[in-house]
Order: C-alpha cells, then structure tokens, then sequence
C-alpha cells in the first residue's frame, strides 16, 4: 500500500522532491481515514455490546452525549474580581505559534 519516495541523492539536488514526498503521504494518510470512518461505522452496526472481539483487538463502542465549550475569558472575567482582572496574565498561558506547511496536489494539464 506505501507509495512513499524513498530518501535518495536526488532529494539533496531537487528539494521539490520533499512536497511531493509530503504530497504522497499525505494522499494516503487521507486514504487511511476513509477506511478507518468506514470500519468504525461497520463495528457500531455489527457490536451487540459494549465492545467487538477480535483476535487481535477489541473495539469498545460507546456513546457520548453532547459536549459545550467553555468561554474562559469571560468565565475569568465573571469569577475573578476586577482587581485581580489585570493581573489575567498569570492565570491563562498562551501557546506559542508554529510553522504551518499545506499541501495540495497540482493539475495536470494532458499534452
């Protein structure tokens, strides 16, 4: 099933190689979800109880209600003293950024 480029010399002459790497893997990590969202919808239908045996595995099946999320900013601003807003700062912790990489496949245009 693994498409994948090997490492070779001719990543070191043309680094395009690398997106089209990442492209690939991509690709089939997208492939993989498919069947994973499949299999899971197949387990729910066939699973008479709480979980399905296999030989190797064991798939519990549950069901969980519907989750909220929370507004800390305004549940601080609504708990925490106007005195104390100002020093907000050493309650919450930011996090820090990183580097985003986005890969789309090309159009091909036939000749």
């Amino acid at each position: 099933m693994t498409n994948l480029i090997q490492i070779t010399a001719a990543k070191a002459l043309f680094p395009g190689n690398l997106a089209d790497e990442l492209g690939i893997l991509q690709a089939e990590i997208a492939q993989l979800k498919r069947m994973e969202a499949k299999l899971k919808a197949e387990i729910e239908a066939a699973a008479d109880g709480p979980s399905l045996e296999g030989n190797f595995y064991r798939a519990s099946v549950s069901y969980v209600d519907n989750s909220y999320t929370v507004d800390w900013e305004q549940a601080f601003k609504a708990l925490v003293p106007k005195t104390r807003q100002d020093r907000a700062g050493e309650y919450t912790k930011m996090r820090k950024g990183g580097v985003r990489i986005a890969v789309k496949a090309r159009s091909t245009k036939a000749a």
